[in-house]
């Protein structure tokens, strides 16, 4: 299933932007989208010791920190290489949305009173504007994992 089947089959209050120009990193989404840099996620994929991904979300301002993911599941993490990223999500790194998975997410704490975020919208041509109490309904957990 595609991200737009996803949105619509859920009822999820997300839009998904098109742009002319590949997005390739924070300060082109926040200049194409119009939005601040705290308003940008990062969705990135860790493996876990069992190689299970895990999708943590931080704002476009952090980084994410391993130590506390770790923590919090209690297993050892590393990020994805880029090949893993594109294995185990279907979308290559800097396309990968921050809903539609069948994994564990983890979204950092600090994003939840946002009205509204833009992140990875499938391929680098695509954002999407999503309410962070969206990616919560849809099972991500709320945690402190940013650094």
């Amino acid at each position: 299933m595609d991200l737009k089947d996803f949105i619509e089959k859920n009822r999820i209050d997300a839009e998904i932007l098109e742009f002319k120009q590949p997005v390739m990193t924070v300060e082109q989404a926040v200049r194409m989208a119009g939005c601040r840099r705290d308003e940008i996620i990062k969705s990135i994929v860790l493996i876990d010791s069992q190689d299970n991904p895990i999708i943590a979300i931080v704002d476009g301002k952090s980084r994410v920190s391993l130590r506390k993911v770790k923590e919090i599941l209690g297993k050892n993490i590393r990020i994805a290489k880029a090949r893993e990223v594109e294995r185990k999500t279907g979308y290559k790194i800097g396309g990968v949305p921050p809903i539609g998975h069948r994994f564990k997410t983890i979204i950092d704490r600090k994003i939840i009173d946002k009205k509204y975020v833009y992140g990875g919208g499938g391929d680098s041509r695509h954002l999407i504007k999503i309410s962070p109490k969206q990616i919560v309904r849809l099972g991500a957990i709320i945690a402190d994992i940013s650094e």
